[in-house]
């Protein structure tokens, strides 16, 4: 037996009469999944309802409009705009140095691979660095996966020489155009040591509610069999601003999610202790940049199709104005 959803064209096999209910409710627009789940039905699992293959197709179609609502926005001149002003930098001999902040799981790491991309610039990791590092089960590797694992941050001989290798070598897209850093500096003393070595344009720094970033981390998961990443949380957040932040899930396909794996430093209490950790040692490189007028503030209030455009504009009036 299959059912039709009211106001929509979708379809599918009929579910317990709550799961209906959650689905219909979160589609209007009145909470989300998760919400729902928790405090209207709480017998219902909320990620056995959002990883349901037929609500699967309901949450894809509803992402996908959203994405392509909001994409068509960007690819309407921006990117091409953005990577033209980025041309004209190059043409003029001189390359893009950039530098992405933020907490971790704010996911400076998906947007510095989407900028790299559009700007045509090296995007450096160190955070990747380190992880190459690690799965070589090197002296070296196994000493910052102890560290790692205790939710701490590496100490600056460990990733400062690393980095700076990468972003120096001759003949490479860094060299030739420019980097993307990601990650890195997270201590004064990397930004000086970084200083030292190159110049340093702009410093984007990313910024969202912690409560967001802790939910956002422990729902970080990846395939044991494909390896694709994916985040099942259901974010649906109000500032104490009045600001309304939506994440739907990314969830995993029915075929992956019975394969999920979880990294060991994204269990709760040793995110919490990496923030702790980067608040200490790494806000004061926040002031470091601030000071010499090269921090920008970006403020994350959605999913990538809605941040996506807006991070688009931002950099484009950032390019535009350092563009000689």
């Amino acid at each position: 037996e299959t059912k039709q959803f009211p106001h929509t064209n979708i379809s599918c096999p009929s579910l317990p009469v709550s799961r209906d209910r959650i689905i219909l409710r979160a589609m209007a627009g009145r909470e989300s999944l998760r919400r729902l789940s928790s405090k209207v039905y709480s017998c219902v699992n909320p990620y056995s309802i959002t990883n349901h293959p037929s609500i699967q197709n309901v949450i894809t179609q509803k992402r996908s409009k959203a994405s392509a609502a909001a994409f068509e926005d960007t690819n309407d001149g921006i990117q091409t705009e953005l990577k033209s002003s980025c041309d004209d930098r190059v043409s003029s001999n001189k390359t893009i140095n950039w530098i992405v902040l933020g907490m971790p799981g704010v996911g400076k790491g998906t947007y510095a691979k989407i900028l790299s991309k559009t700007m045509d610039i090296e995007h450096v990791s160190a955070g990747d660095l380190v992880r190459e590092e690690i799965a070589t089960q090197s002296d070296l590797g196994q000493r910052m996966q102890k560290i790692v694992n205790e939710g701490q941050l590496l100490p600056d001989e460990m990733v400062v020489d690393a980095v700076i290798k990468k972003i120096t070598m001759e003949n490479t897209k860094a060299s030739k155009r420019g980097f993307l850093l990601d990650g890195f500096p997270r201590t004064i003393g990397q930004a000086d040591r970084l200083s030292e070595t190159v110049r340093v344009d702009v410093v984007l720094n990313f910024t969202l509610e912690e409560a967001i970033l802790v939910e956002k981390a422990c729902a970080r998961r990846k395939c044991g069999e494909c390896g694709k990443g994916y985040n099942v949380a259901d974010i649906d957040y109000t500032t104490k601003d009045g600001v309304r932040i939506i994440m739907p899930p990314l969830s995993p396909p029915e075929k992956c999610v019975g394969k999920m794996t979880m990294r060991e430093d994204d269990k709760e209490e040793t995110v919490r202790a990496r923030l702790d950790a980067f608040k200490r040692q790494s806000l004061p490189v926040e002031d470091w940049y601030r000071k010499r007028g090269k921090l920008s503030e970006f403020e994350i209030l959605g999913g990538i199709p809605e941040t996506t455009p807006r991070l688009m504009r931002f950099c484009l009036e950032k390019m535009k104005k350092s563009t000689p």
